[in-house]
């Protein structure tokens, strides 16, 4: 009897096997790629005034050209993304050419601690007015000169820079800068991020914690 019941089991499954389908789920990548060895040399070598700005961003043209080219001829995405190539960071990109004039490092700034020890930190603010040096359309602008697909685009979300009114400030407050004005400016600037981003007619995509794509 048991021998009959494992032949009859090995048919159903067999059967079972023979009728799935393989199934295809579209996907694509939320935005940061690793970047490539020699762009990371060439950012220090740019930092510690070795090489020059023209060098570098040649480099990095490179760097968004073979991106572009391995999604769309690897994965075969119909949606790229720059990886985030170029971005002096995914979460202070819009004020990061200002961070020595408006911002400091200190103990009062906001941090993040991974579960792998390292650890985040916002830079704090300091003086107002809050605005933002580059908007994300800029990296937008650059990717398509490699590519005629959408391009998705990565933009910092107002919740995530509002930590840089430090919460941790013994009175809570900036100079001549009350909080409720910095929220209207930042709120001001996020939505005009948005704005320049939709103004170029690209797909969108959106991320419910800190980034919205576009």
């Amino acid at each position: 009897m048991s021998l009959i019941l494992n032949n009859f089991r090995t048919r159903i499954i067999k059967g079972f096997r023979s009728q799935i389908m393989p199934i295809s789920i579209p996907s694509e990548l939320i935005g940061s790629i690793p970047r490539p060895e020699n762009l990371l040399q060439a950012t220090i070598s740019y930092e510690s005034d070795l090489i020059s700005r023209g060098v570098l961003h040649e480099i990095q043209l490179k760097a968004i050209e073979a991106t572009l080219r391995e999604l769309e001829d690897i994965t075969h995405s119909e949606i790229l993304t720059d990886g985030e190539q170029t971005k002096p960071s995914f979460l202070t990109y819009p004020i990061y050419e200002l961070i020595y004039e408006y911002y400091r490092f200190d103990n009062d700034c906001f941090k993040i601690t991974f579960s792998d020890g390292h650890v985040r930190a916002l830079p704090r603010l300091i003086k107002g007015l809050f605005c933002y040096a580059t908007y994300a359309y800029k990296y937008l602008n650059v990717a398509k000169h490699f590519t005629k697909k959408p391009v998705k685009q990565a933009v910092i979300t107002a919740s995530a820079l509002s930590m840089v009114y430090s919460p941790t400030l013994s009175d809570n407050t900036i100079e001549n800068y009350p909080r409720e004005q910095f929220l209207r400016d930042l709120c001001n600037e996020c939505e005009k991020d948005i704005r320049l981003c939709l103004g170029k007619s690209y797909c969108i995509w959106r991320h419910p914690l800190n980034q919205m794509g576009f």
